[in-house]
């Protein structure tokens, strides 16, 4: 590998052409439900042009 060379190559879209979505949880909260802790999840969007991200 040469040296100049990157290890990651950024995916460039247009606007409104392209989005990754995951699953993820917050390690340093919990919610109380149903007599039990849970750990809090969320739904979490990056859009590929203007990386906005919503949670």
């Amino acid at each position: 590998m040469d040296l100049d060379e990157k290890a990651t190559v950024r995916f460039e879209t247009m606007p409104r052409k392209q989005g990754q979505m995951d699953w993820g949880f917050f390690e340093d909260h919990l919610v109380y439900e149903d007599g039990k802790w849970r750990k809090l999840y969320c739904f979490l969007m990056i859009l590929g042009y203007s990386r906005m991200r919503y949670i």
